[in-house]
């Protein structure tokens, strides 16, 4: 065969061994770059979704405190901020569009109602085992008709009326706090019974506008009235089991306030001549409230005034003077006007003895649970940081425990 003959059949027959072994290696370097890529990919992506699922669905459900193994979970947190909220815009309306209400409010939103609803949330979780093992049970007609009395509806006959529409009943501690304190606004006005129409187009109405701003709606406005309805029989058991007495032991006295303790020097130097106390008050002390009085302080407990000044009043003789008292910033001079004896209770003395009743018992009731608090800012709702809030129309109001 001729040299010529010898390269067309070379030609023909295609890429030698080392043109394949090339194109192999070349073949497989792509794959495995291929493999690698998709792995990156792969992780990646794998990141990404587990980023999104702790976002959107593990973080709303993730618990922000969990009360004797009950998780109080971050969604449920941000649902009830935010009614609180809604709440809030809607019981003072215009009022909190504008000025120092608007500040005030808008203060109360963003360093206070975290926090206190986050507290509310666990007391709430303790009083429902409390509850459960003690058989307390709140039925749907008692939540109906607590929801009804909230807009004045009576359906079976107005019981005796309180003064003003349904307010707040405060914290009994910064730290067990069952309820949500409020900003108040002056004069609550006289309430106003409701026929069944107008109660029902006003919570109708309230309701509608609920889940257009939060997204709540009827079933949560009445676990809301159930968790309070709930608080409120637990209050009225501790109140109960105190067994508060009628009588407490007062003592009647009166005072006169100076800036200086040279000043109360000398008004117990002028006291010892025989000048008179109510006059002296009058012309001297700084105390606006009582020096038109003579510096009368009534009768009174304690637990009333400042320890100080309550020691010298319980120590002294009737018509004995003090030495001049520092109290805060100020000097005071005591006079005792009748000595401590037991009186009734007045209707301050004894709520406040309610309150510390309610206090001990939720107190004692944390102390014996285990709860776990893992709060985390990024759980407030973005609404409640806005730098305004925006009031909407005032659809009526409804009570905050």
């Amino acid at each position: 065969m001729s040299k010529k003959s010898r390269k067309e059949t070379a030609q023909v027959t295609g890429p030698s061994r080392k043109q394949e072994h090339l194109t192999r290696r070349e073949r497989e370097r792509q794959r495995t770059l291929w493999i690698i890529f998709g792995s990156i990919l792969g992780v990646v992506g794998a990141v990404i979704l587990i980023g999104v699922i702790q976002q959107y669905w593990l973080k709303p459900r993730a618990p922000i405190a969990v009360v004797n193994g009950a998780p109080v979970t971050t969604s449920a947190y941000r649902d009830r901020v935010l009614f609180e909220k809604f709440r809030l815009e809607q019981r003072f309306g215009a009022l909190a569009a504008s000025g120092a209400l608007a500040d005030q409010l808008q203060q109360y939103l963003s360093n206070q109602l975290p926090n206190t609803v986050f507290e509310t949330m666990i007391t709430d979780e303790m009083l429902r085992q409390e509850a459960a093992r003690l058989g307390i049970i709140i039925g749907d007609d008692e939540i109906t008709r607590g929801v009804q009395a909230d807009y004045g509806y009576f359906p079976n006959g107005t019981p005796t009326p309180t003064a003003g529409p349904p307010t707040s009943t405060p914290a009994p501690t910064a730290t067990v706090g069952a309820g949500t304190a409020v900003p108040t606004v002056g004069p609550t006005g006289t309430p106003v019974v409701l026929t069944e129409a107008q109660y029902k187009s006003q919570y109708d109405g309230f309701v509608t506008a609920l889940k257009a701003a939060t997204g709540l709606g009827d079933s949560f406005v009445r676990d809301n009235k159930r968790d309070q309805l709930l608080y409120e029989r637990f209050r009225a058991l501790a109140i109960a089991n105190a067994n508060i007495p009628p009588t407490s032991l007062q003592v009647r006295a009166r005072q006169i306030v100076v800036d200086t303790e040279d000043e109360a020097k000398q008004i117990v130097q002028r006291l010892k001549a025989g000048e008179d106390f109510a006059t002296l008050a009058k012309d001297v002390s700084k105390d606006a409230t009582t020096k038109d009085q003579g510096g009368d302080l009534g009768w009174f407990s304690q637990g009333s005034h400042d320890p100080i000044l309550e020691r010298a009043a319980f120590s002294l003789q009737p018509n004995a003077v003090s030495e001049p008292l520092q109290i805060g910033g100020q000097w005071t001079v005591v006079q005792v006007v009748e000595a401590a004896q037991l009186r009734p209770m007045t209707a301050e003395e004894r709520t406040r003895h309610e309150e510390d009743a309610v206090d001990r018992y939720l107190s004692d009731l944390q102390a014996r649970a285990t709860i776990e608090r893992d709060f985390r800012t990024e759980a407030i709702p973005a609404e409640l940081t806005a730098q305004t809030t925006t009031t909407r129309r005032l659809v009526t109001a409804t009570p905050q425990r």
